[in-house]
């Protein structure tokens, strides 16, 4: 895996661990937290759209595993791409 892509990769799970930490921080109807997860989604969304088509796949195959594992916004973000993530019944 070259430089660049594990990189990407890396910043695509930095992204979500500030989101899984925030909860913590402020309430779920808090303004701050809507924000902090609207800019996580649109890092994700830099992220992936920043890669070649190598790196874009590894970046989604993390984001799958990502919204199998519960998280909101990943699971905001396949259904968004119209990706399949196997969670409907």
């Amino acid at each position: 895996m070259s430089g660049l892509i594990f990189l990407l990769v890396i910043m695509v799970v930095f992204a979500f661990t500030r989101y899984f930490i925030l909860p913590k921080i402020f309430s779920k109807d808090s303004k701050k937290l809507k924000k902090y997860a609207e800019e996580a989604y649109n890092d994700l969304d830099t992220f992936y759209n920043s890669g070649n088509e190598h790196s874009k796949e590894l970046i989604k195959n993390s984001i799958i595993g990502m919204a199998k594992e519960g998280n909101d916004i990943a699971i905001k973000f396949c259904e968004d791409k119209g990706w399949d993530i196997g969670l409907k019944n």
